[in-house]
């Protein structure tokens, strides 16, 4: 394997509390939601 096949992010939030919230936008644009340890849900 010559690159990986993922690319990490990480988002900048003002409340964190409140990230969960938008799981299900994020997924609906197709992104897996991974939580705050990387875990998939």
């Amino acid at each position: 394997m010559k690159a990986k096949p993922v690319i990490d992010m990480m988002c900048i939030v003002r409340e964190i509390d409140n990230i969960d919230n938008f799981n299900d936008e994020m997924a609906s644009l197709g992104y897996d939601v991974a939580g705050e340890w990387g875990d998939y849900r």
